[in-house]
This record gives C-alpha cells, structure tokens and sequence, in this order.
C-alpha cells in the first residue's frame, strides 16, 4: 500500500500517495472502504500507550451523465 502523507500548502492539506479507484456499485464501494480498514496503520502515541487511534480518508466524488 502506498505511504499517504499530508502536507499544507497555501494553508490547504495536500494529501500526497493517495489513490483514486472508480468505481459503478456500492459493493465495490464497499470493497474499496474494507480494503482500506484493513490496511490502515494502528500506533501508541505517547501519551496513550494503547491507542487505537488512526485515520482513513474515504472521498466520494458522484459523477451524473445522461
């Protein structure tokens, strides 16, 4: 899985290594979000050693034709 990393520019986040994936059913939407969670990175952070705190970004981007 590619590596995601934010970045601000002009005071906007910038996600880098992100992929889009179309997509024509909601179970292949949901194929998508499961992949996702189950190769998301779960860490401790300092002040809590047993975090299970991560992000995920799921965009959904509808496009309408005739």
């Amino acid at each position: 899985w590619p590596v995601v990393t934010v970045s601000l520019v002009g005071g906007d986040p910038v996600l880098s290594g992100a992929k889009r994936v179309a997509i024509a059913s909601e179970e292949e939407a949901l194929h998508q979000y499961f992949l996702g969670d189950n190769n998301r990175t779960v860490a401790e952070t300092p002040h809590n050693l047993n975090s299970s705190r991560s992000h995920c970004i799921f965009t959904i981007y509808v496009e309408v034709s005739d």
